[in-house]
């Protein structure tokens, strides 16, 4: 008998082991983790007719570029109905080597701040977006910023923030170098989208929506044909 329950103990024991190590490849599958506990997955991918971003997305940042004001929360996406209205000022600042600074204010505190790392000469768009997508009463919010390419726009980098307290936390971003250390660049690095463009980056309530290019030219003709992901947490 008591041979019985030190072999029943081992094999218990052993089990056990199995199961946890399971668990942490199970874990780590698809997914890129943020510090010791933001892991992001690709959820849902389905194929899509076209992925360019409409002109009319860009309309208000256009708009803003035409006139004299730096004060960009007119152009954010979402704000006339975010928990942040009447809290948050929006800031743009921008330098002659193309580099813009997005500043999130609250009673003329700076929050935070981000500015692309790339270089935007020429044409160029910007994006920015509230929106909840973790149904937790706070809106995320989104900056994004786009290059020209010869047919459609695409994606350069994006940032990703949440408030956790009285503190924004950057929760995911996004750089299409490829040697990018960004979470959701490694997360498509380690995917069936490796290396492809991002046409478009925007919010919704279940997560991140990015619009892949996978499109190509016929006749001299581009079809932006392409993907749509689903990116948030399990």
């Amino acid at each position: 008998m008591r041979w019985n329950s030190i072999l029943l103990m081992l094999f218990t024991t052993i089990l056990l082991c199995a199961c946890s190590y399971s668990k942490q490849m199970d874990s780590h599958e698809n997914t890129v983790t943020i510090g010791d506990k933001n892991g992001y997955l690709i959820l849902e991918a389905k194929p899509i007719d076209d992925v360019a971003a409409s002109e009319d997305k860009f309309k208000a940042f256009f708009e803003l570029l035409d006139s004299d004001s730096d004060d960009a929360t007119i152009i954010a996406d979402g704000y006339g109905s975010s928990n942040f209205r009447d809290k948050i000022k929006i800031t743009r600042i921008s330098d002659k080597n193309g580099y813009v600074e997005y500043a999130f204010s609250n009673d003329k505190v700076k929050k935070f701040s981000i500015t692309n790392k790339n270089e935007m000469l020429g044409q160029n768009a910007e994006y920015i977006q509230f929106k909840d997508m973790n149904s937790d009463g706070n809106d995320e919010i989104l900056v994004s910023y786009y290059t020209r390419n010869t047919t459609i726009y695409e994606v350069s980098e994006f940032y990703v923030y949440s408030v956790e307290g009285d503190e924004f936390i950057q929760i995911m971003s996004y750089n299409y170098h490829a040697d990018s250390e960004d979470n959701i660049a490694k997360l498509l690095n380690d995917s069936d989208y490796k290396r492809m463009p991002i046409a478009d980056v925007s919010l919704s309530e279940n997560g991140l929506l990015l619009a892949i290019d996978d499109g190509k030219k016929v006749d001299g003709v581009y079809y932006p044909k392409g993907y749509s992901i689903l990116i948030n947490s399990k």
